[in-house]
């Protein structure tokens, strides 16, 4: 009982006294806002030494990415399965100017310029809303992101109308509309934490204080239909930063039926129903009956790429999970036997990402 409140005060004094945050991950900057490490160093180019050891290697990973996402796209084209990519915008993008100050590694290769210049290159449809959001930044009534948290905020209402404009123009279909009153509001929709998810993580004893400038606001926002309106069913494969926008936008007012699978390991059918483990499910069918597939990402967390998605998606469309289980318990009885194995394939336990060379 004594020991959470010690804590609390020891780093609140530190946090008072030298601006010194006691969490290795996450960085106070100028005006006290908060940033995690790895989108500071994605901005400043250091993010990719943390996945490849140098630019070239970096390509290369880049690359055999998207020839799988190609490969993917072009087997589900043929069963009328849109697939295309949104790249949530990234905190340390849009607000550099409240990062600490580092140096810029001009040798490094960004996953996100690269993802976006070679689908552009190979007609892979990607919509990049850090784009959007640096010509809103000057001329929006708020920060679109709040100064302690990590995720957008009420700014995901517009990420989520442009990304359905942009899925309209995939298929030539017209989706609900996101309408807008003229009401603006200083509070928060789905709660406060949620914009301070970063200072929670600091455990200090009270909430940092902000200049008014940095005051939160939302406005008053509705879904219509009418009847030329579709309801298309939709798979998402990303991030967090679809938690949040499906808090404020519900996926069954949007989509017939709709599945998130988190980081590619957790399904969750609402923002607070999760299915099962995405390892559990029949993946071939829910590949086969969406009208869309979306790879969510952001900036840093391209370097991931796909979290494995595309390699499994390979493996379902083309091989079939019970063909592959019975190839891999061959192929893993040859190397208990052999010395000298030319050819493998690695996998990475729990979670099957599976990593196969095509």
């Amino acid at each position: 009982l004594v020991r959470e409140p010690i804590i609390r005060l020891y780093h609140q004094y530190c946090w008072d006294f030298f601006g010194k945050e006691y969490v290795s991950y996450i960085y106070s900057g100028k005006e006290r806002w908060l940033y995690y490490g790895h989108n500071i160093e994605d901005y400043y180019g250091t993010e990719m030494y943390n996945w490849y050891p140098d630019a070239e290697a970096a390509r290369k990973g880049y690359e055999q990415e998207v020839r799988l996402m190609n490969k993917v796209k072009g087997i589900l084209d043929e069963y009328d399965v849109t697939l295309l990519t949104f790249i949530a915008p990234s905190k340390s993008i849009i607000y550099p100017e409240y990062l600490p100050r580092c140096e810029h590694d001009t040798s490094s290769l960004s996953a996100r310029e690269y993802f976006i210049k070679r689908f552009a290159e190979t007609n892979m449809p990607c919509f990049d809303m850090n784009e959007y959001f640096l010509r809103m930044k000057d001329t929006c009534s708020f920060y679109l992101f709040p100064p302690t948290g990590d995720h957008w905020n009420f700014s995901c209402v517009y990420a989520t109308d442009s990304l359905l404009r942009f899925m309209e123009t995939q298929r030539d279909i017209r989706m609900p509309r996101i309408e807008y009153g003229n009401e603006w509001h200083n509070t928060c929709r789905i709660g406060e934490p949620m914009n301070r998810d970063l200072e929670g993580e600091l455990n200090l004893m009270r909430p940092i204080r902000f200049d008014h400038k940095f005051d939160y606001k939302e406005r008053d926002y509705w879904l219509t239909s009418d009847s030329t309106t579709v309801k298309p069913s939709a798979l998402f494969i990303g991030n967090s930063f679809l938690l949040r926008t499906m808090a404020y936008i519900p996926p069954k007012e949007v989509f017939s039926d709709f599945q998130f699978w988190y980081y590619n390991r957790v399904a969750y059918q609402d923002v607070d129903k999760i299915i099962d483990s995405v390892n559990t499910l029949n993946r071939l069918d829910y590949l086969l009956d969406a009208d869309y597939i979306v790879w969510f990402s952001s900036s840093s967390q391209m370097y991931r790429a796909t979290e494995g998605f595309a390699e499994d998606a390979i493996i379902q469309l083309c091989i079939g999970e019970e063909r592959f289980r019975q190839r891999q318990e061959q192929l893993i009885d040859s190397l208990f036997h052999a010395q000298n194995a030319h050819n493998t394939i690695a996998w990475n336990y729990p979670d099957s990402l599976y990593r196969i060379k095509l």
